[in-house]
């Protein structure tokens, strides 16, 4: 006997069997936008007419509204069909009230769960144009959300008219080495399961040709001394438009010069920091890149300068304990404690120009490296000036705290 809530009809003249449920829809899930059919069958004891009073609530069975009413029907099976909509109730909930002259009685409660069609969520690469080089593999990958899911990978020409690329039932898909007859290609996925399907955006392919390195790097190797300016150039023919990027490895690993940019790198290398140290350039499209072989620098430390030092007088105005020291023309930063009173020092800060209002205490010049050493005498001012190469170089030094050593 189906389940239920009964109730029955008495009083003088009244007679027969109240409605008994036999059987009806259970709770079930179904697919969106598909037509479901909900029914009820009675015992063929229960005595006709029947009133059927089919009932929805969309807030959880808080409130019921009749949706079908079927009055003196003589069957004793009743039916209620609907299109789920899982946008406005993904879970609704329905019942029935059969009435006859002697009783009345509920259907136990039907709940509805609704499974979406596919939603993509992502897609690699996104939708739009990309740039690939000539025998690359392409990946391509959809996540999309749905129940019982099947993938099919196409491609296009014109955008209009696809064709399955036979990879089916697979988030992602390589359309392995690309040639030039590629390029401008499209593909998609489609995404189906039984309530609809979700399609992903076109990606259009743009097949660059690989940039020939025609010459260079010019020259191969070169020495020079420290803060001269010199150059290293390359030429470089392909697809464009061509982007150029100059790297450098000068500690066994390689990194990118900012600001290196154009075909040729002109720059002023330093000593120690440069000297034996790698350098290549990298040549880009927007769809490959080709790399140059490698020039190797070396770099001689900067003959002595001439230098003067004229004492001043000042005030210290904190005690950090941070200090500065010039060797040669150059401009090195000491955190305190992190050297001893020998060389090499480490090099932070450079310059064959002119300093100014640079912190530092001085008192004595080391005359085989033209080293000033910080003093432990606070308050003092140095100018230093001298020339290298042609250049004035000019410097105020004050002191800012005592070394450690």
């Amino acid at each position: 006997m189906g389940g239920g809530s009964l109730s029955f009809l008495t009083g003088k003249g009244l007679a027969g069997t109240p409605p008994i449920i036999a059987n009806q829809t259970q709770s079930s899930s179904i697919w969106d936008g598909h037509q479901a059919t909900l029914f009820v069958t009675l015992d063929s004891n229960s005595t006709r007419p029947f009133n059927y009073t089919w009932q929805r609530s969309d807030d959880n069975g808080v409130t019921w509204t009749n949706v079908l009413v079927t009055n003196n029907s003589n069957s004793l099976s009743n039916t209620y069909t609907f299109t789920p909509n899982y946008a406005t109730d993904p879970t609704p909930q329905f019942q029935c009230q059969i009435t006859n002259g002697s009783g009345s009685i509920t259907s136990a409660l039907i709940i509805a769960t609704i499974f979406p069609g596919p939603s993509i969520n992502s897609q690699t690469p996104p939708a739009g144009v990309f740039a690939t080089g000539i025998g690359d593999t392409v990946n391509f990958s959809v996540q999309a959300s749905g129940a019982q899911l099947t993938y099919d990978w196409q491609f296009s020409t014109d955008g209009t008219n696809w064709t399955d690329t036979g990879a089916s039932s697979s988030v992602t898909y390589s359309t392995g080495p690309v040639g030039s007859a590629d390029s401008g290609k499209m593909f998609q996925c489609v995404v189906t399961n039984p309530a609809g399907s979700a399609t992903s955006g076109p990606v259009t392919l743009q097949v660059y040709t690989t940039p020939v390195i025609t010459s260079g790097p010019t020259p191969l190797t070169q020495t020079v001394q420290s803060g001269q300016t010199t150059s290293i150039a390359i030429t470089a023919s392909g697809e464009g438009p061509l982007s150029y990027q100059w790297q450098e490895n000068s500690a066994g690993t390689w990194f990118n010069i900012p600001g290196a940019n154009s075909a040729t790198l002109t720059f002023q290398p330093g000593y120690p920091l440069d000297n034996g140290a790698l350098f290549q350039c990298v040549v880009s499209n927007p769809g490959s890149s080709a790399t140059s072989s490698t020039a190797t620098m070396t770099v001689t430390p900067s003959p002595a300068a001439t230098l003067m030092i004229t004492p001043g007088q000042g005030v210290l105005g904190s005690n950090n304990n941070n200090f500065y020291v010039v060797e040669s023309l150059r401009l090195l930063y000491i955190p305190n404690g992190s050297i001893a009173p020998n060389l090499p020092y480490p090099a932070f800060v450079e310059s064959t120009a002119t300093w100014t209002n640079t912190p530092g205490v001085f008192s004595a010049v080391n005359p085989d490296n033209n080293t000033f050493y910080p003093t432990n005498a606070q308050g003092t001012v140095s100018t230093i000036t001298g020339s290298y190469a042609g250049l004035n170089a000019a410097a105020t030094i004050k002191g800012t705290g005592v070394p450690e050593w």
